[in-house]
């Protein structure tokens, strides 16, 4: 399987192309507008991932002869420490997703976490975020190295001997509360979004979540990292709306400012928010 994909938003006319490779490991893509692209090859062969990445640049003519070199993907060790040296529960596991917007996602394995040590198998080349899934209630994801790079904010690219590290911390805070309208009524089915209080950091889940509010108005949200958060309240918003930058942007300054320390619990009223 070939796939090409802008490297930077073009428009729909840009969407990504894949196709199935031939018989004679020869492809095709026809009708690609000029610009700047990833090319993502991948081919399976009992049971091992090989693939490729390219950056091409397409201009006004055709290219021909590209030759793309498919090599197998290697393992990338690591070990999880909770800072209270609590043993972790068999449940705890940990993947890799692409960081980048529109990367492409070569089929990497997840796995579990024995005494403290993972290792996950035919790791694709890409730059990836680590996810980790399982963790008790009260556990939030505190450092991820890989080597002696900060891979939590700016995630990482496998390489020979690449070990990664994840410092796990008990100490998560709750943040709750309730919605009410512009009648001081308490506003239920009312959507509640927490975001980072730094723009930049809102891609990542631990910095960015969604709840809607019960019968009574109330929300919560559980094993949230300490931090700078702002909670936003909305009666009527089209789902994932307020993921958007801009949306959010128009709100901001309306926007319930909090600080949440290591096993803190911050309980807040919001009101809803109108433009």
């Amino acid at each position: 399987m070939v796939t090409l994909q802008p490297r930077e938003a073009m428009g729909v006319r840009t969407m990504n192309r894949t196709l199935s490779v031939g018989p004679r490991e020869e492809f095709v893509i026809n009708g690609i507008l000029p610009g700047a692209y990833t090319l993502y090859a991948m081919v399976r062969d009992q049971g091992v991932t090989y693939s490729a990445r390219e950056n091409i640049d397409v201009g006004s003519e055709n290219i021909d002869g590209l030759m793309v070199r498919l090599t197998a993907g290697g393992e990338v060790a690591g070990e999880m420490i909770a800072e209270e040296r609590e043993k972790l529960p068999s449940s705890v596991r940990v993947s890799l997703s692409p960081s980048l917007a529109g990367g492409f996602f070569l089929g990497t394995q997840q796995a579990e976490v024995k005494e403290g040590r993972f290792a996950l198998a035919n790791v694709q080349p890409e730059r990836y975020r680590v996810n980790v899934t399982g963790l008790p209630d009260g556990y939030f994801v505190k450092t991820v190295r890989a080597g002696d790079q900060d891979a939590m904010e700016n995630g990482f690219e496998p390489s020979v001997g690449t070990l990664l590290r994840i410092t796990v911390s008990g100490k998560a805070g709750l943040i709750d509360g309730t919605v009410t309208d512009g009648s001081e009524k308490l506003a239920a089915g009312s959507t509640v979004a927490l975001l980072d209080a730094d723009p930049k950091r809102r891609g990542r889940f631990e910095h960015s979540r969604i709840a809607v509010t019960d019968q009574n108005g109330v929300f919560g949200f559980m094993n949230v990292p300490p931090g700078g958060y702002k909670l936003f309240a909305w009666q009527d918003i089209e789902p994932g709306a307020w993921m958007d930058p801009d949306f959010a942007k128009a709100f901001e300054s309306k926007a319930e400012a909090i600080t949440l320390r290591e096993s803190g619990r911050e309980s807040v009223s919001l009101k809803v928010l109108e433009k």
